[in-house]
Order: structure tokens, then C-alpha cells, then sequence
């Protein structure tokens, strides 16, 4: 029994360092989905549009969407809760970004959420268009969350 229980734990072990280390086919969808839908409005609200635009990019991918509607709280609350995803350390195309409202200093007043690009890109609602670009990247994305709002930063493997 407790052999057993060992080889279940040492499979489950290399299936979630896999996970971090190698692009699902899943990660290849949504990058692939969030790439043909740039230029494009994903949201009825250009000022809350980012949850709005990943939940309706994810959901023209896979038939559902993550959750949280447009809030960038709940959505994270949605992606840490579920095993439709596993949270990683090292960004891949298709990874779900997020530095979730509610956690900041109020600098920025809201958090945001978008989807990895290929190298530096990050792909993400524009508030001041409502389209959906190549808008951050990794960089640009700590400079403004993490260093100025004071946010924590996410990210989460679609399975």
C-alpha cells in the first residue's frame, strides 16, 4: 500500500514538472485562438474589457470559459481552484497572465489579465480602444503591476 501510494506520487510529480516545463496542446490552442484574435473587441466594456476578453478568447477555444466574468478577482479565484490549470514559474505562449484586483496598493486602481505571446509578448484588452493586442510585454507588465501596483503576479498553465 504505501509502495503504491509512493508510485502514485512520484507519477504525479513528473506529470506537474512536465506541466511546468513543456507547452500543453491545450497552451498551443488558446496561444494560437488569442493570436487570431488580435485587433479584435473581445469585451463590452473597453475600461473592464480584460477578464471579459480572455473568459470570450478561452471560451471560443474550448467551449467554456475560465470564470469570474470581468473581474479580474474572481477569475483568479476561478484559475487557482480548478484542475483545468496548474500554476507555473516560467511563462510559456498560451499561459494565462493575471496580477488580480483586490491585491495592489491602489496606484492602479484595478488589476489585469491577458495571455502569453511568443518571446517578450503579452496579448490583453486595450482599455482605451476595446481591442485585444499585443500590448505588454514581460517587462512593461512587472514595471506597471508588480513594481508600481504593488501586484502579484500569476500564471497558469491551461491542461
Amino acid at each position: 500500500m504505501k509502495q503504491k501510494l509512493l508510485e502514485l506520487l512520484q507519477q504525479l510529480l513528473v506529470k506537474l514538472m512536465e506541466a511546468e516545463h513543456n507547452q500543453t496542446e491545450n497552451s498551443k490552442k488558446l496561444y494560437l485562438s488569442a493570436f487570431l484574435a488580435l485587433g479584435q473587441n473581445w469585451c463590452k466594456n473597453h475600461d473592464l474589457g480584460c477578464a471579459e476578453s480572455v473568459n470570450n478568447v478561452f471560451k471560443r477555444t474550448f467551449g467554456r470559459s475560465i470564470g469570474g466574468g470581468t473581474s479580474t478577482y474572481l477569475m483568479y479565484q476561478a484559475l487557482k481552484d480548478t484542475n483545468r490549470f496548474i500554476k507555473v514559474q516560467n511563462p510559456l505562449p498560451g499561459d494565462v497572465v493575471i496580477s488580480p484586483s483586490g491585491y495592489g496598493n491602489k496606484v492602479i486602481p484595478s488589476g489585469h489579465t491577458g495571455i502569453v505571446g511568443e518571446g517578450e509578448w503579452i496579448m490583453s484588452n486595450d482599455s482605451s480602444t476595446g481591442l485585444f493586442k499585443q500590448n505588454f510585454t514581460h517587462a512593461s507588465w512587472n514595471a506597471r503591476y508588480k513594481v508600481k501596483g504593488n501586484y502579484p503576479i500569476h500564471y497558469f498553465r491551461v491542461l
